[in-house]
């Protein structure tokens, strides 16, 4: 069964995203003021307009994207193997349920004919010996019939834990967007210092990068070999 996980990145990424959110303060200052008509460095009192909000492009958050990308390939292998194991268990109960069937509709055929063996016997033989197959194979069909449902149980707890397993792709994909957006708002606060300091301005976004390619087609759980 696969199983949502939590996780965190190594000390390294988080390093390198407060050195590089360090030493970029001075370069994002500089650019927000070109952008948005300010002096720089900015006059201590001046009172400057500002925008509503400001959005943070920065080639960090493109080696944050990556990042996210490659967990989800990581952690889709341990859910793809879970789910083709499933499926494999699956379709092993789906034939055994089969063959029961083909027992006890042998089995049901078998009674019939006895039953019209009993029926017409003429000795008290014959109707001792009927009447005992016509039990015996009323006690097989109970027990055939036993063992499927417990075949079918077993393949819908199978099923069950199908459905939990994407449950649980949907709830890892989630921790790890969790993840990094929590280290893109740690970029964020880190790198935008100087401006927070210096004009008293705190609305800051930023994006991550699409999902690759090769992220996009497993995103919803989709099964690829």
């Amino acid at each position: 069964m696969f199983v949502a996980r939590d996780y965190d990145v190594s000390i390294w990424v988080k390093l390198h995203n407060y050195s590089v959110g360090r030493s970029g303060r001075k370069d994002l200052l500089r650019k927000f003021c070109a952008d948005n008509g300010i002096d720089y460095r900015p006059k201590q009192g001046h009172k400057y307009h500002l925008p509503e909000n400001y959005l943070i492009e920065h080639k960090e958050l493109d080696y944050l994207s990556d990042i996210r990308d490659k967990l989800i390939l990581n952690f889709y292998d341990d859910y793809r193997d879970a789910q083709n194991d499933n499926l494999t268990k699956q379709n092993s109960y789906k034939s055994r349920i089969e063959s029961q069937n083909k027992i006890i509709e042998d089995c049901k055929a078998r009674l019939k004919k006895n039953q019209g063996f009993l029926r017409r016997v003429k000795t008290p033989i014959d109707q001792i010996h009927y009447e005992n197959v016509v039990a015996s194979i009323k006690t097989r069909i109970q027990n055939e019939k036993q063992d499927k449902n417990m075949l079918e149980n077993s393949l819908s707890a199978l099923e069950t834990e199908f459905k939990a397993n994407l449950q649980n792709w949907n709830k890892q994909v989630e921790i790890i967007e969790k993840l990094l957006n929590i280290r893109c708002k740690n970029f964020e606060k880190n790198i935008s210092k100087q401006i927070r300091k210096k004009l008293n301005f705190a609305d800051f976004h930023s994006q991550f990068n699409e999902y690759s390619d090769e992220v996009k087609k497993i995103l919803k759980g989709e099964l690829y070999v």
